[in-house]
């Protein structure tokens, strides 16, 4: 797994062992550079992850219901089973992303997606 942040931003981010962020942590998840990993089942809800990169990164059964996922770029990604309600999805790209079983999507995010590379099968 690669992990990196695209500027210095003064923080170090590591993948959680319990799976869970704390609300001060949520806020500076912004601008992330992930490969390669496995991130399954962690609690994303209310988080900012705006500009981030994920790449071949597995986000199955994660929470990101009222995250900022503005201009992220997810490609090749599982997101399967995901809770994206709520979420900011403007500027976003799904690239080859799996969205099967995903929650909390209007039909107008549905096409969002599938028009931005996202897979639902």
């Amino acid at each position: 797994m690669r992990i990196r942040r695209r500027q210095a931003r003064g923080m170090i981010f590591q993948p959680p062992r319990l799976k869970l962020f704390t609300q001060q942590e949520k806020v500076v998840l912004w601008d992330l550079c992930i490969s390669d990993a496995q991130m399954d089942h962690i609690d994303f809800s209310g988080a900012d992850l705006r500009r981030s990169r994920f790449v071949r990164v597995s986000f199955c059964h994660c929470d990101f219901s009222r995250a900022n996922l503005q201009d992220v770029a997810f490609t090749a990604c599982d997101l399967r089973g995901a809770n994206l309600g709520d979420a900011r999805l403007e500027g976003a790209s799904f690239n080859r992303s799996w969205l099967s079983a995903v929650e909390g999507l209007a039909p107008a995010q549905w096409r969002y997606i599938a028009e931005r590379g996202g897979l639902f099968f």
